[in-house]
């Protein structure tokens, strides 16, 4: 203290004086509410400076008991550290804890939104899966009904094709016939050819790999009367002993002995009768 105010010049505790006065003026002031709220004033800080020595009293009186039992000012510093720490370190694990939460919380809304798109997209995969499954099988049925309706149709006109041919071969067969039965009928019976009109007569037509010499066309089916195969025709039935006149065949008379073969060597042609 007497350093400052050694240090302190007349000029300068002049201008504290001056300076302190004025705050006394202004604190205290002339009026008498002024003055009782500075009384107040002053009344709280004595208050608080009471309370603030009490606790201080009391801090020491208990660093006084630490002391004896054993504690330090280190020791409690050290205790409040660790238990600052503890604190500090269980809001950072409850916030890391939250945060880890929060985190899975978001991953598993994440994966679940995932999961659904994946679900969707399968869905619509299968559903046009299907869909081409369906119209794949349609087109498949069209076809081989297509192909069955080709063989129905195909198979019946077949069948219309040989029933057909089979009524004209039947036609042809049953024609030749006929002319076969009217030849050997006329043969037989002489006044056969004077109801019924007679074939007419053509030549031999040696070109053909089928032209008889006995005056009938077998791959044609028509008869060729003429005088040699007339006379062959007479002839047939007859037994052999060669004979040049040919024996008229009576209609009671009918041979009994089987055809035999001409000149040619081509077989007769059976009795129709």
């Amino acid at each position: 203290m007497d350093f400052a105010q050694r240090c302190i010049t007349p000029t300068c505790q002049a201008a504290l004086k001056e300076v302190a006065s004025k705050v006394r003026q202004r604190f205290a002031g002339d009026d008498l509410e002024k003055k009782e709220e500075a009384e107040l004033r002053r009344l709280n800080i004595d208050a608080r400076r009471q309370e603030v020595e009490v606790s201080r009293l009391q801090i020491q009186r208990l660093r006084h008991g630490l002391n004896e039992i054993g504690f330090s000012d280190e020791a409690i510093l050290r205790k409040l550290k660790i238990a600052k720490l503890r604190e500090e370190t269980g809001h950072q694990r409850r916030a890391l804890e939250e945060t880890i939460e929060l985190r899975r919380q978001k991953l598993r809304l994440l994966q679940d939104a995932q999961r659904e798109k994946s679900q969707l997209r399968r869905l619509k995969i299968e559903r046009l899966a299907t869909v081409k499954e369906k119209t794949a099988f349609r087109e498949l049925r069209t076809k081989v009904m297509q192909r069955r309706l080709r063989d129905f149709d195909e198979r019946a006109v077949s069948i219309k094709q040989a029933d057909k041919a089979l009524q004209r071969y039947r036609r042809r067969k049953l024609d030749c016939l006929e002319r076969q039965a009217k030849l050997w009928a006329g043969i037989n019976f002489p006044g056969y050819h004077n109801a019924s009109p007679t074939p007419k007569a053509r030549k031999r037509d040696d070109r053909h790999p089928y032209a008889t010499s006995w005056g009938f066309d077998a791959f044609k089916g028509e008869a060729v009367v003429g005088e040699s195969s007339l006379a062959i025709l007479t002839t047939m039935g007859q037994p052999s002993s060669r004979r040049s006149t040919p024996k008229k065949l009576d209609a009671s008379e009918p041979s009994s002995k089987s055809p035999r073969k001409g000149k040619t060597g081509q077989p007769t042609p059976p009795d129709s009768t």
